[in-house]
């Protein structure tokens, strides 16, 4: 069972000054400021306007501090965002706080992620909030965990994970989850025989509504010429996603894969998994080129939070050598929201290619989600098609240009299509070496 203290109101606090406080107890910092201005237009034929074309200028300003020590990483950055929506003859203003920290509390042993992000609510599936008077809604993630090579005879891995939103940020949490995960396994990278066991305590509480979550589970596998690795994955899981027993509903899982790794560059993992809410293929497939990365993915969950493809990133730096099932429920998404309380299955497959230049970057994916309700007959599907390009014009500029293309069909099968076009120039005042791009991080996203 998670500690009562866990779930204590006080208990946040608390870890947000230990967070913020961290920087400065570490021994030969540096400390490093950038600072950006961003102008741009958007443009949405979004239906929410009456099918009305509508463009938003934005205006915003950034500051962003660094800190770099022998054992934590620091990040402070604050933002100012300016809307200007033509058709609506609207303006909003959209102020934004994020504190991240990372680094080492016990060297080769406990280690610590933290981060803090306060803003508007501006919902992604809107493409911006005409709310005048948006609530201002705090997201604070808290992980601390033990990492340890014990030799070559496994990894052991415990860590906690927590959650919360608040979107009044009036003392009153109003979604939040708490995570316990532990496993024991030896690393593939050793050769031969290769087995693993672990289990998760999960507890999720949104606006009153509880969720319960546990699994234990084994695997056994096997690498041949470090080319090849064959796992099967088997265990228990407990839950009481199903109201209509009354109680816990307890399954069996299994999931076997073989993944094919010929060089760093490449990587494939087929494979099959039956779980409580469905069964099916699972794919992962990454490979990179001098220049250029094509990434595709195709997996099954189930969560509690709305789906929006357009904050998921579609390449990964790497793609883990063991499938282990971890929290099985997400009741906060992506964007932060949290208004959907009913389980549902997401079947999700994406599709992407990269490349980067010396001064251009450019990204084209697809992403498709079917989602079917765990306990009824409601579903829906939602796909994006995405265009990404960036250029440096020069050591202080970079111009930006996005389009996306929408659909989405509900539960009576009413189709929806939404258009999106975008251009924005980041100017650096610092002369910061250019990022690659990141999707989530894009004109439609916040």
């Amino acid at each position: 069972m998670v500690p009562n203290f866990i779930m204590s109101k006080k208990f946040i606090p608390a870890c947000l000054i230990a967070a913020a406080l961290t920087p400065l107890t570490v021994h030969s910092v540096e400390l490093d400021v950038y600072k950006f201005a961003e102008l741009g237009v958007a443009g949405s034929d979004n239906q929410q306007f009456g099918g009305n074309e509508e463009f938003i200028a934005t205006v915003k300003p950034s500051v962003e501090l660094s800190f770099s020590g022998n054992r934590f990483d620091s990040k402070v950055i604050a933002e100012v965002e300016f809307f200007r929506f033509n058709e609506e003859d609207f303006d909003q203003i959209d102020p934004r706080l994020h504190l991240s920290t990372s680094g080492t509390l016990v060297d080769n042993l406990v280690y610590l992620n933290s981060s803090l992000d306060i803003a508007k609510s501006l919902p992604e599936d809107d493409f911006f909030d005409l709310v005048e008077d948006s609530e201002t809604q705090s997201n604070f993630r808290f992980n601390p965990f033990i990492a340890r090579q014990i030799g070559r005879f496994a990894d052991l891995f415990i860590g906690y994970g927590h959650r919360s939103l608040d979107n009044e940020i009036d003392g009153t949490i109003d979604s939040q989850q708490n995570t316990l995960s532990f496993s024991l396994a030896r690393n593939p990278r050793f050769g031969g025989f290769i087995w693993g066991v672990g289990g998760n305590i999960d507890r999720d509480d949104t606006n009153g509504v509880n969720i319960r979550y546990d699994s234990v589970y084994g695997s056994l596998g096997a690498t041949i010429d470090d080319i090849w690795f064959f796992q099967g994955l088997g265990g228990v899981e407990t839950n009481n996603f199903s109201e209509l027993t009354g109680g816990d509903d307890r399954t069996t899982f299994l999931e076997a894969s073989l993944r094919w790794n010929p060089s760093e560059r490449t990587s494939l993992k087929v494979g099959y998994s039956d779980r409580f809410f469905a069964e099916g293929p699972v794919l992962e497939f990454s490979h990179r080129l001098e220049n250029s990365t094509y990434s595709a993915r195709w997996t099954r969950s189930i969560t509690s939070s709305e789906v929006d493809l357009g904050v998921i990133s579609t390449f990964n730096d790497s793609i883990s050598t063991t499938t282990l099932p971890g929290s099985s429920v997400d009741l906060i998404g992506a964007d932060g929201t949290s208004d959907r309380s009913v389980p549902f299955v997401n079947e999700q497959i994406t599709l992407g290619y990269k490349v980067a230049g010396r001064r251009s970057d450019l990204i084209v994916d697809l992403l498709y989600s079917l989602q079917n309700e765990l306990l009824g007959e409601s579903r829906g599907e939602d796909l994006i098609g995405r265009i990404i390009f960036d250029r440096q014009l020069s050591a202080l500029t970079t111009v930006r240009l996005q389009y996306e293309h929408r659909a989405a069909i509900d539960n009576a099968d009413d189709t929806s299509n939404e258009n999106r076009v975008g251009v924005k120039f980041i100017y650096n005042f610092d002369r910061k070496e250019r990022a690659e791009i990141i999707e989530d991080k894009a004109i439609f996203g916040q």
